[in-house]
């Protein structure tokens, strides 16, 4: 986009925040809901049904994952901008209200009815727009939205949440444990987890019920691991993969949280900065590969990443490029290694049978928490640019990256179904069982 069109564009969303956050605190709610309205994206199913649900990254992906089933029982999902939708909450409710795990008990009456209404006129007018039938959103303890989920059952609209948490090593877990005081039960009607330990947590803590869980896996890994499969089962080098330039792809872990554990902190920006050196070394080394620093699209994390290669600025060479935002298959596509820290780009790799890489001082810090997506048996560890280039060397060769896997292909299966419940392409046809029979007990309601 032209700067002069970027400008605009800038112009007109700073617009739009402004007219959501005056009609709101107005009380104009019905104005305010047509402007959100406006600025809906869409995700193509079925014409004759529509869902809605609040646009979320990993939200989006699942949604556009199964619309590429082409099945009738898919619906046309209308997304409410997340953004856009907090400016407006936020003109009702105050801030510190808004976050998951926010008590409202002390909440002035007066703020709770608006919001409430807020609500209900939202979800009356698109029901009544779009007859929708589902509310779809990647999590249930969303302080956001948390508060509208009998709201919508009451509009006969029914509540379903694909759960993007819930990798058995995740922090979550205790998150939720640590906040099960401050949280109600689930009030949709239900929930797709992507694995079993999660679902069964969820079961223990009471939040939910079994009419209330489905454990069906992560659905954009289906075609991840279609792709990988078809990989695994080749004998030679696919002719087209041979005139193909290979990259490796770096993802670069978020900036470490501020107020956490500082010397785990420290450790982990060492790492990181570690990292991007070698890889700028090793880059420049071997010009025939494209090397591709793969951040988040978040303000921090660019600039982060920035700040970081900003001390090489003068070493960066030709093909390596910063790549912000995205899907992780659109970089490890025709990718050659994936190197990454606590990521479940790791696993979108090895879905897609591409091999992975870690440094090997990141597993080796004894003040590393439970949390760490612990790939090691998996992962080809270096401790400097040298073994990295090596790694890389080893797996030009196609008969190296096809005995990697040979080996470890029932290691990588049983990873797979342990962190996103997935290791035969089948999540999406779960999901669209289920909601399929959702959808038609509304109709039949």
């Amino acid at each position: 986009m032209a700067p002069s069109g970027k400008l605009m564009q800038f112009a007109s969303n700073i617009l739009v925040v402004a007219s959501l956050r005056i009609t709101t605190s107005l009380h104009l709610y019905g104005l305010a809901i047509r402007i959100l309205h406006t600025r809906c994206a869409f995700v193509p199913g079925n014409p004759n049904k529509y869902a809605l649900g609040v646009s979320k990254t990993g939200l989006k992906e699942d949604l556009l994952s199964l619309s590429e089933v082409k099945s009738d029982v898919f619906p046309t999902v209308v997304l409410i901008d997340r953004f856009l939708l907090w400016q407006c909450i936020r003109s009702i409710v105050p801030v510190r209200y808004l976050y998951d795990f926010a008590t409202w008990s002390d909440l002035n009456p007066s703020c709770l009815m608006k919001y409430e209404q807020f609500a209900q006129q939202t979800l009356a007018f698109f029901k009544e727009k779009y007859g929708v039938s589902v509310f779809f959103e990647s999590n249930w303890t969303y302080g956001l939205t948390r508060r509208w989920q009998p709201i919508i059952e009451s509009l006969d609209i029914r509540h379903v949440c694909i759960l993007k948490e819930g990798l058995p090593v995740s922090t979550y877990h205790k998150t939720l444990e640590n906040n099960q005081n401050l949280l109600e039960s689930y009030g949709g009607s239900l929930i797709f987890f992507i694995n079993r330990t999660y679902a069964q947590l969820h079961l223990k803590l009471g939040f939910v019920n079994e009419a209330q869980v489905c454990v069906s896996g992560m659905a954009r890994f289906d075609e991840l691991i279609a792709i990988g499969k078809s990989r695994a089962v080749e004998t030679e080098m696919a002719p087209q993969d041979s005139v193909k330039r290979k990259s490796v792809v770096f993802f670069v872990p978020d900036p470490p949280p501020i107020g956490g554990e500082a010397e785990l902190e420290a450790h982990l920006e060492r790492r990181i900065q570690e990292c991007v050196r070698d890889v700028i070394l090793v880059a420049k080394e071997t010009p025939d590969l494209d090397f591709i620093v793969k951040t988040k699209v978040t303000a921090a994390s660019t600039e982060f990443i920035n700040t970081l290669m900003s001390s090489w600025s003068r070493e960066i060479p030709y093909n390596l490029r910063h790549h912000s935002g995205g899907l992780a298959k659109e970089t490890l596509v025709n990718a050659l290694l994936a190197i990454g820290f606590q990521t479940t780009a790791l696993l979108d790799a090895l879905a897609l049978r591409v091999p992975i890489a870690t440094p090997r001082t990141f597993y080796s810090f004894d003040g590393s928490p439970e949390s760490i997506l612990d790939l090691s048996s998996l992962s080809n560890l270096f401790s400097d640019g040298h073994e990295l280039k090596s790694i890389i060397e080893k797996f030009r060769k196609e008969n190296q990256r096809r005995d990697y896997f040979s080996v470890l292909e029932s290691q990588i299966d049983e990873v797979l179904i342990r962190t996103v419940g997935n290791c035969d392409a089948s999540s999406r046809s779960k999901i669209l069982s289920r909601l399929g029979d959702l959808i038609k007990d509304v109709s039949n309601a």
